[in-house]
């Protein structure tokens, strides 16, 4: 018995050896390959080598080429891991930095589309550069601008075309069209249609393409129209297409809702000085100091001086030279006073005019209606003096009456 008492308690030792050695050739195995349960190798090979040491003056060979073998191929492992991991980081590398190039030339390309939308209100300019710079951000064939006609967008027009789309420009959208643009200001969103080798994707007034993107053009929750792009050069639209492309159609928005706006004011504008200056009297506003700040045609022919000249000229002294009673008339204007028109006579040519004044809401400035009314007192006048005629006339004829009938 005390024998196999001690043949088994040396054989402990190796037992416990071979166990170390398994054990610890599967952490460095699982180590190798599993990323997150990583420990350093360099101090389970410090282990492992100190068990084959050991083993080795205990000269139990096998015992040791097995730890070898087990740190070897644990070894080859976790190299092979790590340059499979290299491989991935390369790529991922690369990927990053191509889409973060992509973004710094979608960045340079959108800078470089404000800066070109932002030197021309001029609409027909507007929609040709958005149309180039889309096909060209996009690697599309060709694109298109599409503008509403009225508020409901019954009637769609092409304003703006470039590559193979240029064909299109000025066709014209009605209801009955089921074509992809009408769709997206319909719906108020992106709409994308892949198609095949094949033109399938109805764009836009029977139009087919291979592949299509739109977007509309919305501002203040109002639909202007849409911009399309066609049938791209590098394949499918992919995500980022779409974001480029909503953020062009973004930008292009605000800018066509600027230049509509620039548009209507100035055909307001237009309206109301062709309105102004047909008028016959003579319209000044002027200013707390009494200068000119706006007078019309009319004005300038009553002051003889040229258009030009009247802005900035104090308005008593260009008409009516030092004259207490048209200051007089203004100075209540200002005091928000309406006063009773005031008539003048000019020194200079003895024409007769009318002067009324009333305040602005411009707070100090006031405008002044001038009318020439000398034809106007020369007719009284003659009436007047016809009136006295008749009654002279009449009182004659009354006093050889009464002379020949006593």
């Amino acid at each position: 018995m005390s024998a196999l008492a001690a043949s088994a308690m040396g054989g402990m030792p190796q037992l416990a050896t071979l166990a170390a050695g398994i054990v610890g050739g599967l952490i460095v195995l699982l180590a190798a390959w599993r990323r997150e349960w990583e420990v350093p190798l360099h101090a389970i090979g410090a282990t492992m080598l100190g068990v084959i040491a050991w083993v080795a003056n205990e000269r139990i060979w096998w015992l040791a080429v097995l730890a070898v073998l087990t740190i070897s191929g644990s070894f080859w492992v976790a190299l092979a891991r790590g340059r499979r991991r290299l491989r991935d980081s390369e790529a991922r590398t690369e990927q990053l930095a191509s889409q973060l190039d992509r973004r710094i030339s979608e960045l340079f390309s959108l800078q470089e589309l404000s800066y070109v939308l932002s030197e021309s209100i001029q609409l027909d300019r507007i929609v040709d550069q958005v149309s180039r710079y889309a096909g060209r951000f996009l690697q599309a064939d060709g694109a298109i601008v599409v503008l509403a006609d009225d508020d409901g967008a019954t009637v769609l027009r092409v304003v703006a075309a470039s590559g193979t789309l240029e064909p299109l420009l000025g066709q014209v959208s009605r209801v009955a069209d089921t074509g992809l643009v009408r769709f997206a200001i319909q719906r108020e969103r992106i709409e994308v249609s892949q198609g095949v080798a094949t033109p399938t994707v109805d764009l836009i007034a029977d139009i087919t393409v291979r592949s299509a993107a739109v977007a509309p053009l919305r501002s203040q929750g109002i639909t202007m129209g849409a911009l399309a792009v066609a049938d791209r050069q590098g394949g499918p639209f992919t995500t980022e297409d779409l974001w480029l492309l909503s953020t062009v159609a973004t930008n292009a928005s605000v800018v066509l809702a600027n230049s509509r706006l620039y548009e209507i004011v100035r055909r307001s504008k237009e309206e109301w000085e062709t309105a102004f200056n047909a008028l016959t009297e003579g319209i000044a506003v002027v200013g707390p100091k009494g200068s000119v700040l706006r007078a019309n045609r009319a004005l300038a022919a009553l002051a003889e001086v040229a258009e030009a000249e009247l802005v900035g000229r104090n308005f008593c002294e260009m008409l009516f030279g030092a004259s207490d009673a048209v200051g007089e008339l203004i100075e209540a204007a200002y005091r928000g006073e309406r006063t009773a028109p005031l008539v003048v006579r000019l020194e200079r040519n003895q024409r007769v005019l009318r002067l009324t004044a009333a305040p602005l809401a411009q707070e100090g400035s006031v405008v002044i209606l001038v009318e020439d009314v000398t034809e106007q007192r020369i007719m009284e006048a003659q009436l007047i003096q016809n009136d006295k005629m008749a009654s002279i006339g009449q009182l004659v004829s009354g006093v050889a009456h009464e002379l020949n009938n006593p």
